[in-house]
């Protein structure tokens, strides 16, 4: 080692096959090594850092059985990004699921007058696992109406779609999921509408979504927990929307408890 009192005894150090040494920069009464780093290295300290739960617990009535219900939203703020440690959930009845997504809406629709209006999107290579459509005005009365959802998906093929149905006299707050076509695994956007009740009365949306944990409820009554692999918590981004669901198995009200739990870190 280097004898800082003796200058003769100092050494240098030489990186394996280079004739350069290591070089240092004075520091008042120290030196410190030169680093040069390639990337980008981001410094905060603790305190920048906030613990954040998302938490439902309440009682409600599925606005249909068997249908998934959003029951609690949150959105990251602006400059930070949100690391999952933990997801738990328990239910008063047994074997519902609970979920939860980060989605966006994709598209809106208003049945009455046939307008499709484009939403938000997945940039490449980033895509959605999945689509369903929520009602956000009631369906009119007249008859089922069929709904056809063209979008790209998860490698950028347009054209593809997807056909869900929607029950006459829907009422607000009915989702409804839908199968992609063919092998396809995701959507990135949503391109066109269209139905076949036109200009029968309602309005909807089409969400694309990925989930980050789901868990199915075996047992009344019990709480059931999931947890990101150690070392690797699940990161959401600045902006980005997360919902809390359940698979309601029942319109029966029952209470339901959904926690999600991490920390806000500076972006």
């Amino acid at each position: 080692m280097a004898d800082l009192n003796d200058q003769t005894k100092n050494v240098s150090i030489y990186p394996e096959g280079s004739t350069s040494p290591i070089t240092s920069t004075p520091d008042g009464a120290k030196e410190r090594l030169d680093v040069n780093v390639k990337g980008e290295v981001s410094l905060s300290s603790a305190t920048d850092s906030l613990p954040l739960q998302v938490q439902y617990d309440k009682s409600f009535s599925a606005i249909n059985a068997n249908e998934w219900q959003d029951v609690a939203f949150y959105t990251v703020p602006t400059g930070y990004d949100y690391s999952i440690s933990s997801f738990r959930a328990h239910s008063e009845t047994a074997g519902e699921t609970a979920r939860v997504m980060v989605e966006l809406t994709g598209a809106t629709f208003d049945c009455l007058t046939n307008a499709f209006t484009d939403g938000s999107a997945f940039t490449a290579p980033q895509f959605g696992s999945g689509v369903y459509l929520k009602v956000t005005t009631q369906i009119g009365s007249g008859s089922n109406d069929v709904v056809t959802i063209t979008y790209t998906n998860e490698v950028g093929v347009t054209g593809r779609t997807c056909v869900i149905e929607i029950t006459k006299s829907s009422l607000v707050g009915t989702s409804i999921e839908g199968a992609l076509q063919g092998d396809d695994i995701g959507v990135r956007d949503i391109t066109n509408v269209t139905h076949s009740a036109t200009g029968q009365a309602g309005a909807f949306k089409v969400d694309i979504y990925y989930s980050v944990f789901n868990m199915l409820l075996k047992e009344s009554n019990t709480m059931y927990q999931a947890v990101s692999i150690a070392g690797s918590p699940i990161t959401i981004l600045d902006g980005e929307s997360i919902a809390l669901s359940v698979l309601a198995g029942t319109k029966t009200s029952y209470s339901r408890h959904l926690s999600l739990v991490g920390t806000l870190i500076p972006g």
